[in-house]
């Protein structure tokens, strides 16, 4: 590892060599390498890279000294397709009074969250998602048997959430795929043992104790 002028040089792969500026950490190809800070743009070009020595680092040597930090998974998140604003906020509370470990992503309707998901690398699909029953548009129905037809998202939990207590629907949304039927609860014990029960589809076992 080289000091040139406040500039700290580092290997970081046989092909690639690294630059600390101030506090970033960027990997250079050989060739040339365009970095842009604010209305500064700056152009180096690396023209060779020698073979390892004892003063170039290797990766978990750069770790060790915190130049190159260790990349963390992201947190799971939780997917709620829901067009009530109020019920979006009461279940989303109670996520977050339970975990500070998950993300919680809402959507007002279907085709929303169908249109996020589609863009979505796999790494990053929900570990489970909440479906209202009545949207406009694509209703929860809809939304359930376009996932589970999709190779893509059958291995996600999908919970519906809805007003209706009928066991009809209950037996009909269970029977094309849905994980579990939950009925939207009015008091906030409910709500928080609703968003427990959601969260154990995640399959974690770090929850606060709410």
């Amino acid at each position: 590892m080289e000091n040139l002028h406040g500039i700290i040089v580092a290997r970081c792969g046989i092909n690639d060599i690294g630059l600390l500026l101030a506090q970033f950490f960027i990997v250079l190809k050989a060739g040339k390498n365009y970095l842009i800070f604010d209305d500064i743009k700056i152009v180096i070009t690396v023209l060779r890279i020698e073979k390892p020595g004892k003063e170039l680092l290797s990766d978990n040597k750069l770790q060790k000294t915190g130049i190159m930090k260790k990349s963390h998974p992201s947190k799971p998140t939780i997917y709620l397709a829901d067009d009530d604003p109020d019920d979006r906020e009461l279940l989303t509370e109670a996520f977050q009074k339970l975990t500070d470990n998950h993300h919680i992503k809402t959507v007002i309707n279907g085709k929303e969250l169908i249109e996020s998901l589609s863009v979505m690398d796999d790494s990053e699909l929900p570990c489970v998602i909440v479906l209202d029953y009545n949207m406009p548009g694509l209703d929860g129905k809809q939304v359930l048997a376009f996932l589970q037809n999709s190779e893509r998202y059958q291995h996600i939990p999908k919970i519906i959430y809805s007003t209706s207590n009928s066991l009809k629907d209950k037996k009909e949304f269970l029977a094309i795929g849905a994980s579990e039927y939950l009925t939207k609860a009015t008091s906030s014990k409910d709500i928080l043992h609703a968003a427990r029960k959601i969260l154990s589809y995640c399959d974690t076992d770090i929850m606060k104790s709410a």
